[in-house]
């Protein structure tokens, strides 16, 4: 099986980036650059008088955040099922 690249072209505040993601990730690399030029006009709305790297510092901020709090919430929610199952077990083995 050949993997074909699609590589596409995105300017971010003013930086002009190639990116090539896998044919599994592409679709999720454009959504992904989407939702960054749409956080940028948010906050440059909010904000006019940020520097472009102080909107770039900001974002990746809070996507790191936002990354964080959901790989917290998947484990908690691991661990709950994970008691869960243990619990089953515990009751259908007695």
């Amino acid at each position: 099986m050949t993997e074909i690249r699609q590589e596409f072209e995105i300017e971010i505040l003013g930086c002009r980036v190639k990116y090539k993601p896998t044919q599994e990730d592409c679709e999720v690399a454009r959504l992904a650059a989407d939702l960054i030029l749409k956080q940028i006009q948010d906050l440059k709305f909010q904000k006019p008088g940020l520097k472009d790297t102080d909107l770039a510092v900001l974002i990746a901020l809070k996507v790191m955040t936002e990354k964080l709090q959901f790989e917290k919430d998947c484990r908690e929610m691991m661990d709950k099922t994970e008691a869960s199952l243990k619990n089953i077990l515990d009751q259908v083995q007695i």
